[in-house]
């Protein structure tokens, strides 16, 4: 939730697209919300398209969190994947990646 409230616009999603872009049912979400939400990680805003729905916004505490969080896991990629590969397995890994990227429709202009 953290890493895609991050990436929007404004830090900030209405739940239906959060709940699209983190693969989990509405229904679902409202729960983990609700964690994030006593945590101070996340907050409930009206939306600025539409005076009756919310949008949920990333908090100071929360892009904090992520930011912390995003460092230990990038370390842990490089020590536990990274420096174990060679230059031309990661060569072929990047090669792979485009490919499945190509056929998912995810790499535009390609």
């Amino acid at each position: 939730m953290l890493p895609a409230l991050h990436e929007a616009p404004e830090h900030r999603l209405r739940p239906s697209s959060l709940a699209a872009t983190i693969h989990r049912e509405r229904s679902r979400l409202s729960h983990h919300r609700g964690r994030r939400e006593r945590r101070r990680l996340i907050t409930r805003e009206q939306a600025q398209d539409d005076p009756r729905g919310a949008d949920v916004v990333l908090t100071d505490d929360g892009a904090a969190a992520y930011r912390r969080s995003s460092v230990a896991h990038l370390r842990a990629v490089q020590e536990l994947f990274l420096d174990a590969c060679t230059e031309e397995e990661l060569a072929d890994l990047q090669r792979l990646t485009s490919t499945l990227r190509r056929h998912l429709g995810l790499d535009p202009g390609h």
